[in-house]
């Protein structure tokens, strides 16, 4: 299972506000649980998660070896820290380096945004504006894209290798304006840099798995980002002209004889038939772009119903003959 609708969404949100360097809260909510994300130009400043916050400053320390958990539990018995910062106090009891402190701050937050990712029905709500700039924060402040390329690494790192080829299909491959932004933003591994210069003019997808065969960790980093829409399965202009060209008519509230290209006396069912070949939504899913997908489930809905009504007024018309205005009228 990949990752979820809510999380790309929350992902491509993320990114879009790292593009404008916004500052301000993103608040998401998902079944009782709330998390305010706080970010200031751009960056991220803060996360906080209601009810549960999840693994303290201190805890992060000692599990990574990097505080002496007896030290801590000496220095509490002493003197408490304040209620804000705790990093401050870590620092000054000389229970930890400033550096590593930042670094438990950069993996607390981290890990707090790989919380709200793993909700399935978030809602998200951004509050422009300032923030309560006590809220512990790392020095320097992390990047969204590089937020949301951890969370990728993190879904990538549990996607079994056997099914990466599978999901990347065929076509060529291209980067999404989402992807594009996310990549010429984030800090890249070496990997991730060779995926980047291959997408950026696009690449068939036949091509990218025989160059990557020995390399797996690059055809999971591939597949994860096909997922999420980093990268998508280019339409032919063709297909994507004709979706364009139908919702206009749809738009138009044109006729049915219109909309299925019957005008001039063609056959509906074989002219149905063709457009929903060119038009099916399951051709627009290989892009893992949704609202193509939408607009072309709503398209072919639109054209059944033409189809059915077109139907319809040709065995209306068959049955029921118009009068011959030839012959004359008895008016007696």
């Amino acid at each position: 299972m990949g990752p979820s609708a809510a999380a790309t969404r929350l992902a491509r949100v993320l990114v879009a506000l790292d593009r404008a360097g916004a500052t301000g809260v993103l608040h998401a909510r998902d079944h009782g649980r709330r998390a305010a994300i706080a970010l200031e130009h751009g960056l991220l400043r803060a996360v906080s998660l209601h009810p549960d916050d999840g693994p303290t400053l201190g805890d992060l320390l000692v599990r990574s070896g990097r505080m002496c958990a007896e030290a801590h539990r000496r220095a509490l018995e002493r003197a408490p820290p304040p209620a804000r910062p705790v990093a401050s106090w870590i620092v000054h009891c000389g229970l930890a380096s400033a550096a590593d402190v930042q670094d438990a701050l950069r993996a607390q937050l981290e890990h707090r945004l790989r919380v709200v990712f793993g909700w399935l029905a978030m809602q998200l709500h951004f509050e422009s504006g300032t923030f309560d700039a006590a809220l512990p924060s790392p020095d320097p402040p992390i990047r969204l894209a590089d937020a949301v390329m951890a969370w990728l690494r993190s879904e990538t790192s549990r996607l079994e290798p056997s099914s990466t080829a599978e999901g990347l299909g065929g076509g060529r491959l291209v980067l999404g304006t989402f992807g594009r932004s996310l990549l010429e933003r984030a800090a890249l591994t070496d990997v991730e840099r060779a995926l980047f210069e291959r997408l950026r003019d696009g690449m068939a997808a036949a091509d990218i798995v025989r160059t990557l065969a020995a390399k797996p960790e690059a055809l999971q980093v591939l597949s994860t980002w096909k997922r999420v829409g980093v990268c998508r399965t280019a339409l032919p202009s063709g297909a994507l002209a004709l979706l364009v060209r139908k919702r206009a008519e749809l738009a138009r509230r044109v006729p049915a004889p219109v909309l299925l290209e019957t005008s001039g006396g063609g056959c509906a069912k074989r002219a149905f038939s063709r457009i929903a070949r060119e038009l099916h939504p399951d051709r627009f899913a290989a892009t893992a772009d949704q609202a193509l997908h939408r607009a072309a489930a709503d398209v072919l809905s639109a054209l059944t119903a033409a189809r059915h009504r077109h139907a319809t007024e040709s065995r209306l018309r068959k049955h029921c003959p118009a009068p011959d205005s030839s012959r004359p009228i008895d008016a007696t």
